[in-house]
């Protein structure tokens, strides 16, 4: 189904792009793919779900932010043990 228009068209491959996302245990380099609508001809890109539209940090990152921020941890300490964990 088109995102767009909401069409049960097919999406035709439209070409990909490189995406880097970073876990907490590493980075990758993801190929993303580009569709377009048959019908409105416009185009989209599918992400993985553990990514988020136009962010670099999967949603596990995000989390243990948030997790260490609410236990108290400066942004600085939790920023220098994400780096640390990473390797």
């Amino acid at each position: 189904m088109c995102p767009h228009c909401l069409a049960r068209a097919m999406l035709h491959k439209h070409g990909s792009f490189k995406r880097i996302v970073y876990t907490l245990l590493k980075a990758y380099v993801l190929s993303i793919y580009r569709f377009k609508c048959c019908e409105c001809g416009k185009a989209t890109s599918f992400l993985p779900n553990f990514m988020k539209e136009h962010h670099q940090v999967a949603w596990e990152v995000k989390e243990e932010v948030i997790r260490q921020q609410l236990a108290g941890v400066s942004l600085v300490k939790i920023a220098e043990n994400l780096v640390t964990s990473a390797g």
